[in-house]
């Protein structure tokens, strides 16, 4: 690039006018788009080159992601605006990346309310939540990169956020995140990562509210129908698996987690991955136990479907014109599943 070839003082020169329209409260948006992009461009190029201007710009970048989501938040059909959070974002990135490593920088990470502007992980989390998908992975992909740098499961990690709730908050707007209709692998493998920092941290602070919490919505939203599904249910049942890995048998009898944990991995007992989290879920309570959780867990599903059967069938005779209507649906549904099997069979055959 260019930008490794400029001497120190050029390159000095350079960054302190790419400041000025950081600083520049004036400066339109898409001036300040232009000053991330060089930003992000000159931390990759030549990160040692940015010499005193390395803190200022970093603070200018945070100060425009912290400005933005408190103002335009919600304003995420404005083309300016998602391009800025996203090269705001990509430029913080690209500091911490390439700046030595990130330990090194931590001092940026750290939560200080004297500070002016100060850095919230918390910032980002509405971000995560951006209809845009390259501005919600640059932000959890952010959010990943500073959570590498927090301690896990160590108390410590709490001076990177400036609430005691903030872990909680972070888990559930992951979870959110798998709801989410333009979810796909990156952005399913960056949940996955900042979901077992946050469980590490439950397990850490012996957070049992925060458990079961996230225990019973991973075990919903691994049922969950609809685009992604496969992605989604996935995820879940990785984080299922990393619980099960960070508590004794003797707490997940003891919580009652065992019946909600096994309720989802169960219907999908012929895929690998549930079937492999049963098997450890298994190992860590005991055929017995695991045993009469398995038995719940089938009484469970039965007493659905004879609830649903009989809904039906009640159905058939109040409103027969819905109930035929349910019908065609469901037999459209079996023959675009059977398709969809039908691909995936050729495309797993080279066809």
């Amino acid at each position: 690039s260019l930008l490794s070839r400029i001497n120190p003082k050029s390159f000095e020169k350079l960054f302190s006018v790419v400041l000025k329209w950081l600083k520049n409260y004036s400066s339109g948006k898409l001036l300040k788009l232009a000053a991330a992009q060089v930003t992000g461009l000159g931390a990759e190029a030549k990160p040692k080159g940015f010499g005193v201007l390395k803190r200022p710009i970093f603070e200018q970048l945070l100060h425009i992601l912290n400005e933005n989501v408190d103002e335009k938040g919600d304003d995420d059909e404005d083309d300016e605006s998602w391009a800025l959070f996203y090269h705001s974002l990509l430029a913080v990135h690209k500091f911490l990346a390439y700046l030595n490593d990130i330990n090194s920088n931590s001092e940026f990470l750290k939560y200080n309310e004297h500070e002016t502007p100060h850095f919230r992980i918390e910032t980002l989390f509405k971000l995560m939540q951006h209809n845009h998908m390259w501005v919600r992975k640059a932000a959890s992909r952010l959010v990943g990169q500073c959570l590498s740098a927090a301690p896990t499961g160590n108390s410590d990690s709490s001076q990177y956020f400036s609430s005691d709730d903030s872990v909680f908050e972070l888990v559930k707007v992951c979870c959110s995140q798998l709801t989410s209709d333009i979810l796909d692998d990156d952005l399913a493998d960056q949940v996955t990562k900042n979901l077992i920092w946050g469980i590490s941290q439950f397990h850490a602070a012996n957070n049992a509210k925060g458990k079961n919490w996230l225990i019973h919505r991973l075990s919903y939203l691994s049922r969950k129908r609809g685009k992604g599904e496969v992605i989604r249910r996935a995820t879940c049942f990785k984080c299922i698996g990393f619980l099960a890995t960070q508590m004794e048998g003797k707490e997940i009898e003891e919580n009652d987690y065992l019946v909600p944990m096994m309720s989802s991995l169960v219907r999908f007992k012929d895929e690998a991955l549930p079937r492999d989290v049963l098997e450890l879920l298994e190992s860590r309570v005991g055929s017995v136990i695991y045993l009469q959780g398995y038995k719940a867990v089938q009484q469970q599903v039965q007493k659905i479907r004879d609830e649903r059967k009989k809904k039906y069938t009640m159905e058939k005779i109040e409103d027969p014109h819905a109930a035929a209507k349910r019908k065609l649906q469901k037999t459209q549904q079996k023959k675009a599943a059977k398709k969809r099997k039908i691909a995936q069979a050729k495309k797993l055959r080279g066809r």
